[in-house]
């Protein structure tokens, strides 16, 4: 056990994020209207350091990295403090969105209202490239573009309708853009598990999800796809995809990779392997998943996730 916190009377859906590093742990437990920050030391019991404050991640430097919620409701500030919570200072104001922290390389990256990508780390702030130039929409009645980062490296960011998958440095390695459906909505390789690379070759791999607010026996009509993009590419390659009923707020979707296959998987009840070498037609195991034997609380849920078997068969 590396840290335990002081009080066991939290509520585990109340813990809104957290942050583990060599500084310390920091987290928030948000109420209705309220976000509490806690931070603690290697070792020491957590302590109240800010309100409406919600942690991203521990830089390089050892300091702590935090996004403040504005009174008004507009677009957060980056807030950098000291390992133990105190001196805080804005490094980035209304901030459109902010990505994940790395633990290997110890930075955040965010974009700003002028439409930079940059990252923040214990030597300061950094532009890493331009998202107008890389076609995403920036004006306040588009959707904000996401940013996600890959185990190796590279940064992903992602649209309903677009998506650029770049180096470290920032050089774009490919993209591609994607029809927005009419009267509906979706996303495109929406973090955590809507991502992945192929391990062999190091191909992007990513979920298009789409549904329209048609009701249907089972949820809205809908539709999820897996793609691939590997380096140099300005489109995305079908893998597989199929129709689906589907609960937006609701689905999560994995991906888990044995080799060159990849098992897709969607809570609704699919669950498809898939060859990403183009070698085989993608295996459809929905029916089996189906039939497993399911503990009696779970039946109402069609299927709650599928990975490959650990072993070498």
């Amino acid at each position: 056990m590396l840290w335990r916190s002081s009080r066991s009377t939290y509520d585990l859906q109340d813990v809104g994020s957290a942050a583990f590093g060599p500084s310390g742990v920091a987290f928030s437990i948000t109420k209705t209207d309220d976000s509490v920050l806690y931070v603690a030391g290697p070792g020491a019991p957590e302590r109240v350091v800010a309100h409406d404050e919600e942690p991203v991640g521990w830089v390089s430097s050892g300091k702590l990295v935090t996004s403040r919620w504005r009174p008004d409701g507009s677009h957060p500030d980056l807030v950098v403090r000291a390992p133990d919570g105190s001196r805080p200072a804005v490094a980035a104001p209304r901030v459109l969105s902010f990505g994940p922290w790395s633990p290997w390389t110890g930075a955040a990256l965010f974009v700003t209202r002028a439409g930079r990508l940059e990252r923040l780390d214990g030597s300061g702030k950094t532009t890493v490239a331009d998202v107008r130039a890389l076609g995403f929409d920036l004006r306040p009645e588009a959707m904000i573009p996401t940013i996600g980062r890959l185990a190796d490296g590279r940064i992903v960011v992602v649209a309903p309708n677009r998506i650029a998958v770049l180096s470290p440095g920032g050089r774009v390695e490919a993209s591609a853009s994607f029809t927005q459906p009419r009267g509906g909505w979706g996303w495109v390789g929406a973090p955590p598990d809507g991502l992945g690379v192929e391990p062999g070759t190091g191909t992007v791999v990513f979920l298009v999800t789409r549904w329209d607010y048609t009701p249907g026996p089972k949820g809205w009509k809908g539709w999820e796809g897996v793609y691939a993009l590997p380096e140099g590419a300005s489109r995305g390659s079908l893998l597989y995809g199929g129709k689906m009923y589907m609960a937006p707020c609701a689905h999560t979707a994995r991906m888990s990779w044995h080799g060159s296959w990849l098992l897709y998987s969607a809570c609704e009840g699919r669950a498809v392997a898939i060859d990403t070498t183009g070698g085989a037609r993608p295996i459809d195991l929905t029916r089996i998943g189906r039939r497993l034997p399911t503990p009696p609380d779970y039946r109402r849920f069609p299927l709650e996730d599928a990975v490959w078997a650990a072993g070498p068969s």
